[in-house]
């Protein structure tokens, strides 16, 4: 990192402490010392506000989200080029969906995740797009760079070890639409 990135960087992470601990000197203090010994053993993934990304996000779920009156996420295409943008932005977002039945699932989509270390199995390759249904189950989907990435919702069905009901089909829906907008806006 040169100077300026590290002077933004404990510029931010100064405000971020502060609001945290209320003014709190001694615990702003120790969290300093502690950011400064960290500050040359970990790597640099970005520099920014995390206010900034929040605001950016909400900006784009408000907006160009497919919600329901309850402010769920729904399938359409609003929802799937936002999600798609998201990922190709920021990598990784978490929406609490419905099927506009009876059914709610909290999906977390992580798209190009640092590999930090250590060999990965199953098939799983850190440019895949992990799609996570919290409390049920998780899966990679291998996105090539050049586009063409459509998955038949069987797979996505067998991947995701979904049942044949209309939930399911509608999650299938979800990370198919995903998939053809990372391929339309860039992989």
């Amino acid at each position: 990192m040169n100077e300026e990135e590290n002077e933004l960087l404990d510029n931010v992470f100064d405000l971020a402490v502060g609001e945290a601990y209320g003014g709190d000197i001694k615990k702003i203090e120790k969290l300093q010392q502690e950011n400064e010994r960290l500050k040359n053993t970990t790597f640099k993934i970005g520099v920014g506000c995390e206010s900034s990304v929040k605001t950016t996000l909400k900006y784009y779920s408000k907006s160009m989200m497919n919600l329901n009156a309850c402010e769920e996420v729904i399938n359409g295409t609003g929802t799937f080029e936002t999600i798609a943008r998201i990922l190709l932005e920021y990598g990784k977002c978490i929406i609490g969906w419905t099927d506009q039945e009876m059914d709610h699932r909290d999906i977390l989509f992580t798209y190009h995740p640092f590999h930090l270390a250590g060999g990965l199995q199953r098939g799983l390759r850190w440019n895949d797009l992990y799609v996570s249904i919290i409390d049920h189950t998780s899966a990679g989907f291998l996105m090539k760079p050049n586009g063409n990435n459509q998955k038949a919702f069987g797979y996505i069905r067998e991947k995701l070890r979904l049942d044949d009901n209309h939930c399911d089909r509608e999650i299938c829906k979800l990370v198919s639409g995903v998939i053809e907008y990372i391929d339309a806006l860039g992989t």
